[in-house]
């Protein structure tokens, strides 16, 4: 039996379930509780310190708690650390990286061999059937090619790679038949989708002891499949089970007019985007290798409103980043008025190892930090409040993935009493608190 914990973000979720359908395909049990697990699996992410601190904490806590268990880390952490997570967690059985995952019940097959096994080649994806709920991820690209200077992502799960379309849409089709009725697309730059990506093969999926890692044979034979992201989302509206489509997540520098286009033509399409800005500074902006302007941004987003009117913009923003200063910052708050986010996650600058701004001196103070922290919040909830508001007395669709509970096409939590599990609705926003419309 199998517990797994995940940590981080919407990849790293889908990357958890991956594993327990091919860890349930290889004669393993899934269980909700620690204490009756054989193996337990830290599925990690490394994207800030922070992120990493919990998961070192929670894997010292789990070892005493149940030392019955073999123990696996898994994702970005156990990338950036390798085989020291050995010396750090001498009992942790096994270290996965996230190209790896897909072999991880040949993994943890051979951990009950009493051998320790450190896998962080590249396992080929796997197409699994699988049986989904109401709202499911399906991953289409992993990796990342922008290098973003204060982004590890790029080292630790590599350059981008995408799933061919045809495996893709089988796997869709398969969801639905079985009563999904949203996908949403993964991909840590999902916009870029090509689908013309040959993913090599492994000799051997997992390795363990003092061996080499294992060996890429040629590319997988046969022709490749062509065809941008707007394409891939017109193929996926054909499904008729299919009654909405989101994705996350875009990167400016990707999004060009003939997506704005699909998404205001395409019914299925979500009216919601989650497009990181980061800062509002230029000069910052530079800095980070993110390759557009606030202006440019601020254009995407102009052009997005006037094709789709009821669109909900989300983003992400890092604070202190290395030498940020006051006109920087106030630059930031200047494009957020602009913007009017219907929500924004914010952050504290984390330096992390192998990325371009290690190197630079992380000289804003960690009590700076947390003082714009917490006014970009504090304006983030002011316009997330008006944005939900602005709703009221407006038909939205809303689909349910539990009773009573659902999400508008905007991605705003909707409570409704008597609405069932998968029904997608057009009802009438009645009121709204900070966190949810009222129907």
């Amino acid at each position: 039996r199998f517990y797994i914990r995940t940590f981080g973000c919407q990849m790293n979720f889908s990357d958890s379930n991956l594993m327990k359908n091919i860890l349930a395909d290889g004669g393993f049990e899934f269980t909700q509780n620690p204490e009756n697990a054989d193996i337990i699996i830290f599925n990690s992410c490394s994207v800030r310190a922070h992120a990493e601190d919990r998961l070192f904490s929670n894997i010292g806590l789990y070892m005493k708690k149940y030392p019955q268990a073999k123990f696996v880390l898994s994702g970005c952490t156990a990338k950036r650390f390798g085989q020291n997570v050995f010396k750090k967690f001498p009992k942790v059985d096994a270290v996965v990286g996230p190209s790896e995952i897909p072999a991880i019940s040949e993994i943890v097959r051979g951990i009950f061999e009493h051998r320790k096994i450190i896998a962080l080649g590249e396992a080929e994806y796997p197409v699994i059937r699988r049986k989904g709920g109401v709202s499911e991820y399906v991953v289409i690209q992993r990796g990342c090619d922008n290098f973003c200077s204060y982004c590890v992502v790029p080292f630790l799960r590599g350059r981008e790679k995408y799933r061919k379309p045809r495996e893709i849409l089988d796997e869709i089709r398969n969801l639905a038949s079985s009563g999904t009725r949203e996908v949403v697309l993964l991909g840590q730059n999902v916009n870029s989708y090509k689908g013309e990506t040959v993913i090599p093969r492994l000799i051997s999926p997992a390795f363990g002891g003092g061996r080499k890692p294992p060996t890429l044979i040629s590319p997988l034979k046969g022709g490749r499949d062509r065809g941008g992201f707007p394409e891939l989302l017109r193929k996926i509206a054909e499904i008729p089970e299919i009654v909405r489509i989101r994705f996350l997540t875009s990167h400016p520098k990707d999004v060009p007019d003939n997506l704005i286009e699909e998404m205001a033509v395409n019914k299925k399409i979500a009216h919601h985007i989650h497009l990181p800005v980061q800062s509002g500074s230029d000069r910052i902006l530079k800095l980070m290798n993110r390759k557009y302007t606030s202006g440019k941004y601020l254009e995407i987003i102009e052009k997005l409103r006037n094709k789709i009117p009821d669109i909900a913009i989300t983003t992400d923003i890092i604070c202190g980043f290395p030498t940020e200063t006051d006109r920087d910052f106030e630059d930031t708050l200047s494009l957020m008025k602009k913007a009017k986010f219907s929500g924004v996650f914010a952050f504290k600058y984390s330096p992390r190892e192998e990325t371009a701004a290690f190197k630079m001196k992380d000289d804003v103070s960690q009590k700076v930090k947390q003082e714009r922290l917490k006014i970009i919040q504090k304006l983030a909830l002011k316009y997330a409040d008006l944005s939900r508001r602005n709703f009221v007395g407006k038909e939205v669709e809303v689909l349910f993935e539990k009773d009573g509970v659902g999400h508008s096409s905007q991605n705003f939590l909707v409570l409704k009493q008597g609405a069932k599990a998968g029904e997608f609705l057009r009802v009438k926003v009645k009121k709204t608190s900070r966190w949810c419309l009222f129907v």
